[in-house]
């Protein structure tokens, strides 16, 4: 058009966005030139326990100490549960059968013995 200055390559108005990509393109390029940490100078919580226990003579556990953690617990519960249990059928049981306190005892014992 007849009087109209020439423009620019990139108007006015696209100046703040193209600085701002620009900036932004940099530092990316910035990031991507540091060299990532080795691995050998970072360590983990873990290996930090490992190694404060290893310096003050305690062993970790083992997956053999959970295994026979986690039985006696199951235990317990089986037993605690089964005297539950019988504690409510020997309400009825004792009448039914017309055992004395010395046989409903030895009843519930005999859950704990086997």
């Amino acid at each position: 058009h007849k009087g109209e200055p020439a423009t620019l390559l990139l108007d006015i108005k696209w100046m703040p966005r193209v600085a701002l990509l620009l900036h932004a393109l940099a530092c990316c390029a910035a990031v991507a030139l540091v060299p990532p940490p080795r691995r050998a100078m970072v360590r983990t919580r873990r290996q930090a326990a490992a190694e404060a226990e290893a310096a003050a003579g305690v062993r970790g556990l083992t997956k053999t100490d959970f295994k026979i953690a986690g039985s006696a617990a199951c235990g317990s519960f089986i037993q605690g549960y089964t005297t539950g249990v019988l504690g409510g059928a020997l309400l009825f049981l004792a009448p039914h059968f017309g055992l004395a306190p010395r046989q409903v005892g030895a009843v519930a014992t005999a859950t704990t013995l086997g």
